[in-house]
């Protein structure tokens, strides 16, 4: 019974991270977008945020994707 429980813990656990990476992958792709709106500059500030603020982008993006999905836009 145990392994019944934590097999599919295990798949649910995986399914989250998917959906995680995949918002957060849609996410960053609308942020990249919004940022070359500004031509060279925004790509670049865009580019120094993630590498200087790594998880406050990461999730910043998670949450944009989630949202952007959640609206029906896909």
């Amino acid at each position: 019974m145990e392994l019944i429980i934590i097999v599919v813990l295990g798949l649910f656990v995986l399914a989250v991270a998917l959906l995680v990476l995949m918002y957060g992958f849609l996410g960053a792709l609308l942020q990249f977008a919004w940022a070359s709106e500004f031509g060279f500059v925004g790509v670049v500030v865009f580019l120094a945020a993630w590498v200087f603020m790594f998880p406050i982008m990461a999730i910043w993006a998670v949450i944009w994707g989630w949202s952007e999905r959640s609206r029906g836009r896909k």
